[in-house]
């Protein structure tokens, strides 16, 4: 396949599908899009206007058995991600599979046994990892840029809108944790390199089932990271980092690159000065400039998608070990809100999101 498109699929094709998959899929030039499948009449033709060589479905079984295509992409609602990803691999087509990989840990159990009895490539669309605001955060920790990290500070929210129903019930893969936490949760073992061995959390539901959520984690380092996830408020995507030299900060939305600061308080004009340096060197400036508003890391997760089809390995890239990770501390953080104590484990057992209560 080396050299020639990839023929891809795109299962699903909602919102995020259409405002950045196929966009992304477009602009790579590494696959065609030759099919998408879809339920709703309206999604459906939406989507083929955007990639118009396409032969459209209904439903998906029916595009895994009569498209000739060499990989999908699953972008349905989250309770249907493994089952279609089960049976995208049953059809021996290579799968990136949108977070969160499942919303319990049995039909979890299915796919990682699946997978391991296939050599398809399956890839978890944890994004967030390519984006270059996030390596930096990471390179500058490794650098030691601010000293021994001493605590850490996390916020993800979406502004007010109609939800999906989906998105409004857990027990069809809705609320806070599944759609936004599973990215940070994803992104503390990454870039602090660091497993989480206790969550203590606290979840309200304010709007629609588990729409806000408080959640506390301590790595396996003694760093305590404290975020915050909601819907229905600001956007915002931020990470604070306190070290014993320094702080860094960055906000994915308009950040072009991380802040450094002192720990001690400067002057307004000097601070400003050195910020204004640090954003002209941040790895952010061009792409705000030449595509404001357009995140990359979607397309830069897609073309290591490529990659890895094409037989090229990335120790960065997201597989379904730490899909079922991110989802043990889902699991475990609703198990701490429930119970109203928090839950120790070691990775193998967050994993199975099986905790201790202490």
């Amino acid at each position: 396949m080396s050299g020639q498109p990839i023929r891809l699929g795109l299962i699903g094709c909602g919102a995020i599908a259409r405002d950045v998959h196929l966009p992304a899929l477009a602009s790579l030039g590494e696959f065609d899009v030759i099919a998408v499948a879809e339920g709703d009449a309206r999604a459906r033709m939406q989507a083929l206007e955007l990639a118009p060589a396409a032969r459209a479905f209904v439903d998906y079984r029916d595009l895994l058995t009569h498209a000739e295509i060499d990989a999908v992409v699953v972008a349905l609602p989250n309770q249907l991600h493994s089952e279609a990803a089960l049976a995208a691999l049953s059809c021996r087509r290579h799968v990136y599979l949108e977070k969160p990989i499942g919303i319990h840990t049995e039909e979890v159990d299915r796919l990682q046994q699946a997978a391991a009895r296939d050599d398809r490539v399956i890839m978890v669309g944890f994004n967030y990892r390519y984006h270059p605001l996030t390596r930096q955060l990471r390179d500058l920790m490794h650098d030691n840029a601010v000293g021994r990290i001493v605590a850490a500070r996390s916020i993800f929210t979406t502004p007010g809108r109609t939800l999906p129903p989906w998105k409004q019930a857990r027990r069809t893969g809705g609320g806070v944790l599944l759609d936004l936490a599973s990215h940070h949760f994803d992104l503390a073992r990454f870039v602090f390199a660091q497993p989480i061995v206790r969550v203590a959390a606290d979840i309200q539901s304010l709007r629609s089932e588990h729409d806000v959520a408080a959640v506390s984690m301590t790595l396996a380092n003694g760093v305590v990271l404290q975020s915050l996830f909601s819907f229905g408020v600001a956007a915002r995507d931020e990470w604070t980092v306190y070290g014993d030299r320094g702080v860094l900060h960055m906000d994915r939305h308009s950040s072009f690159g991380v802040s450094v600061d002192p720990l001690e308080v400067q002057s307004r004009p000097r601070a400003a000065f050195r910020h204004i340096g640090q954003a002209l060197r941040g790895p952010m400036l061009r792409h705000r400039l030449r595509s404001p508003g357009r995140d990359p890391s979607f397309g830069t997760a897609l073309r290591d998608f490529a990659a890895a089809i094409r037989g090229q390995s990335n120790v960065d890239r997201p597989v379904l070990a730490d899909g079922r990770r991110s989802l043990g501390v889902v699991l475990a953080a609703e198990f701490s809100a429930e119970t109203g104590r928090p839950v120790e484990f070691t990775e193998p057992a967050a994993d199975a999101a099986l905790g201790r209560a202490s």
